[in-house]
């Protein structure tokens, strides 16, 4: 698909119906940690509305809206604007994996696509980081921009629970949520270009659900090469990675995995992605055979388990048991099984989808 053709899909979209969530009272740039609950995660704009993600310790930055965004005359909503969404970090197996959106003025596209931005992935780091700083600073009172830091035990945890939480789950979520923040904070927001995660008419559908038709997405692979908006929330996701992977300073916990010499682990693992010699290098080296690796890396990951199972100690932890029944004896109900088939679980599901077993006086 070439820009020309997608730019032909954008404005035969159909007309779209408005859709607002309470403004919050202030516009001032945030940056937190969310934590999860029940019903979502910490909203640190102020606003009603549960929009942020419900991960694990996501760190959350927030630039803060232009003025003249959210200016507008008397019964009149505020001026339309475009968001592009991209990601970065999803195929490493270190450190957090970071979502960005950029937003500006709709009648200021073509301005703004003409200051350079393009898919980070194309651009040496010297031009990325001039490019951030100019986000950041020159570009402030022309665009805003926010992005999600998730780090890498959340991605841990939720790939490896007994029904997986999946990368693109995640990401489609988070979004949503970073898309729900930007329209909390008064933003007209009409449009919102995503780069793909999975089948992109699936997901456009799919979000475009989520808003209830209110909100126009366009869901295109490259699409941080054929939006520049995309391309600046790319940049945006990008760089925020990088200082975070260059800058990361040992804690307690990372204290057992540095090597003699080492204060800084960002400086010996490489890009993070499996692919590259020294990341391969830095995951044998740290990895312990009982506990395998800190909490810096993804465990989910193919190498990550290659590895554990080279060199990690394998432990039995046992096989559940029916009550009162020992090893090997048949019980009545097996004799109305089918020849080789399982033996059905009878107890609440609850228990079972998580592996809890019944407890003997031998337990104790």
């Amino acid at each position: 698909m070439n820009v020309s053709d997608t730019t032909t899909d954008v404005t035969q979209l159909p007309p779209t119906k408005k859709i607002k969530l309470a403004p919050t009272s202030s516009h001032a740039a945030t940056s937190s940690s969310t934590s999860s609950s029940a019903t979502g995660a910490t909203n640190t704009s102020g606003s009603s509305v549960s929009i942020m993600p419900s991960f694990e310790d996501s760190s959350v930055y927030f630039s803060g809206v232009p003025p003249r965004f959210l200016q507008c005359e008397a019964g009149r909503d505020p001026p339309p604007c475009i968001i592009g969404i991209d990601e970065a970090g999803r195929g490493c197996v270190l450190g957090a994996m970071l979502y960005g959106a950029a937003f500006w003025l709709e009648s200021e596209d073509a301005t703004m696509s003409a200051k350079g931005y393009d898919d980070s992935k194309g651009l040496t780091p010297e031009v990325r980081e001039k490019l951030f700083n100019a986000i950041k600073n020159d570009e402030k009172d022309n665009m805003g921009y926010t992005t999600v830091s998730i780090p890498a035990t959340a991605i841990s945890c939720k790939m490896m629970r007994q029904h997986p939480y999946s990368l693109n789950k995640i990401s489609w979520d988070c979004c949503v949520r970073m898309v729900r923040r930007i329209i909390s904070e008064g933003v007209n927001v009409v449009r919102v270009y995503v780069d793909t995660v999975g089948d992109p008419e699936i997901y456009e559908r799919w979000l475009t659900r989520q808003f209830q038709g209110g909100v126009a997405f366009v869901v295109r692979k490259k699409a941080d090469s054929l939006y520049k908006v995309v391309s600046a929330a790319s940049i945006c996701a990008k760089q925020t990675r990088d200082h975070e992977l260059e800058s990361h300073a040992p804690t307690k916990e990372d204290d057992i995995w540095l090597k003699e010499g080492q204060s800084l682990i960002g400086a010996s693992v490489g890009s993070g992605y499996p692919s590259d010699p020294k990341t391969k290098k830095f995951l044998v080296d740290v990895h312990d055979p009982i506990f395998g690796f800190s909490a810096w890396v993804r465990h989910s990951w193919a190498p990550c388990k290659t590895i554990n199972k080279a060199v990690g100690v394998e432990y039995d932890f046992g096989e559940d048991e029916e009550d009162g029944v020992e090893i090997g004896q048949a019980t009545l109900g097996s004799f109305f099984q089918k020849k080789g088939a399982a033996p059905a679980d009878k107890r609440n599901a609850f228990y079972t989808t998580r592996g809890i077993k019944r407890a003997t006086m031998e337990d104790f």
